[in-house]
């Protein structure tokens, strides 16, 4: 009578244990972990790039796919299918079926050891959420039934429900696991989980059980007869006619599965801001954390930009373009024509290229902030062959050896005038252009060089430091 009364209590789950004595047992239930206090494993779910038109760019990449949802949207059908098969008398227990429990002591007998484990969705919801143990032993099962217990004293059932649809495992394609009803709909049928069919959820209802075993995409004919078998559940408990388990049972798996659920929109510059998010959040955050990231770039601009690398650069060399609001530096286009397929360098943001003349406008900053008037500030445009007592040589020439005579800085800028640049770099000082540089957003280290002014740089600046700056 003790045997039977403790084992009833924990399920059917420990016969060795009382057989060793029942004292261990309740030693070991005492030792359980407070529910209340637990913070539950953060299983996370999918963070979403967007544009700033609203559509979506894509899902940032995870080694799970998990967008959790509340009870109301997952359909009955789904519902039912998971308590036939999964814990029939779930809506009578307390976190334990007794009667389930003294059904596989039986079994467990007859094949001396635990073949089955009479878990209810609440113990399994306890390992889902708080239990990292993997050994499937007595010890785990008695904690597991424990911490049921007194999860269920200040839980509804409804709650419970819920929780264990969106921490169950639906299976692993591609190196994904499917965390939840709604990412394992996608997964398996594209489409989210309030669209399932009732052989559908009957599917994914035989899945948490044995996901690798199961899996319809891996699997076919096993996931069938698991799912049939989920039906005949539904049909002997009332859920469902006859008719309709006749049916449901003769019907194709009605796989969709979602090869592109990972698929990215303008991809240059979405690994662009998921590495920016990566270095602000850190990789758990990002992958897991279910962040909703709302982006500047425009979709239309980005198809602007491709199509002017095309149109100039069309069997040329690769180009990259970077478009900034100037009023307040957000990024409206970054497109490159390399193919994402080829490489992933992203050279809009990556690629460390000479500037040319666009450096000179660092140099005109720095002039002006010591007090510079371009208007008033004349130089010689002529050939230069400088021999400077800080820094050496230095030969300058203007393109075309086009030279205007006595200029003010406002017409050499509007020139583009290398060689009364180079003059006013030497007057303002090449350290003082680095640091204007800097200010201003160019990232890349400077060595202050004069030559710096005119683009000379000695590792290059991005397209998107220039155009930030």
């Amino acid at each position: 009578k003790k045997i039977i009364a403790v084992t009833a209590v924990l399920g059917g789950l420990i016969l060795t244990a009382v057989m060793a004595g029942g004292g261990w047992v309740f030693s070991i239930a005492s030792d359980a972990p407070n529910v209340n206090n637990l913070r539950a494993i953060d299983k996370g779910q999918n963070s979403v790039i967007f544009a700033s038109d609203g559509s979506r760019l894509g899902l940032i990449d995870s080694d799970e796919v998990r967008t959790p949802v509340s009870l109301d949207r997952v359909p009955r059908n789904l519902r039912q299918a998971t308590i036939a098969i999964e814990d029939e008398r779930f809506f009578s227990h307390d976190g334990i079926d007794y009667e389930g429990g003294i059904r596989a002591l039986v079994r467990n007998i007859e094949a001396g050891e635990i073949s089955e484990g009479a878990s209810t969705l609440t113990m399994q919801l306890m390992r889902n959420l708080y239990i990292t143990n993997p050994k499937r032993d007595f010890e785990r099962k008695i904690i597991e039934a424990k911490m049921a217990l007194d999860y269920e004293k200040s839980n509804g059932k409804n709650k419970i429900l819920q929780q264990y649809l969106n921490t169950a495992p639906y299976g692993t394609n591609e190196g994904r696991t499917s965390i939840g009803a709604e990412a394992a709909s996608r997964v398996y049928f594209s489409h989210p989980v309030e669209d399932l069919t009732l052989p559908q959820a009957a599917l994914l209802a035989g899945l948490p059980q044995a996901p690798s075993d199961y899996n319809p995409i891996q699997n076919p004919e096993g996931a069938k007869a698991r799912r049939n078998e989920v039906i005949d559940s539904m049909a002997d408990l009332g859920m469902i006619t006859g008719e309709r388990a006749a049916a449901a049972r003769e019907s194709g798996l009605q796989l969709d599965p979602a090869g592109g659920l990972f698929d990215r929109q303008q991809p240059f510059f979405f690994d662009y801001v998921e590495s920016e998010l990566i270095k602000k959040y850190g990789v758990n955050t990002v992958r897991r954390g279910g962040l909703k990231v709302y982006t500047t770039v425009d979709p239309a601009l980005q198809e602007a930009g491709l199509n002017a690398i095309y149109a100039n650069l069309s069997g040329g060399p690769s180009g990259a373009l970077v478009a900034v609001d100037p009023e307040n530096g957000d990024i409206k286009a970054m497109v490159s024509s390399a193919s994402y397929e080829d490489s992933q360098f992203n050279l809009a943001a990556q690629g460390k290229r000479q500037p040319g003349s666009t450096f000179k406008t660092f140099t005109l900053a720095a002039a002006v902030a010591e007090g510079m008037n371009p208007a008033t500030t004349y130089y010689d445009s002529k050939p230069l062959d400088i021999v400077d007592p800080v820094y050496g040589p230095w030969k300058v020439a203007t393109f075309g050896n086009s030279y205007s005579g006595n200029t003010n800085v406002a017409a050499a800028t509007l020139a583009s005038d290398n060689s009364v640049y180079a003059q006013l770099a030497l007057d303002v000082g090449p350290d003082k252009v680095a640091e204007m540089a800097e200010r201003m957003g160019v990232t890349t280290p400077l060595d202050g060089f004069p030559a710096e002014t005119l683009g000379g740089l000695t590792i290059g600046v991005s397209p998107l430091e220039m155009s930030g700056a």
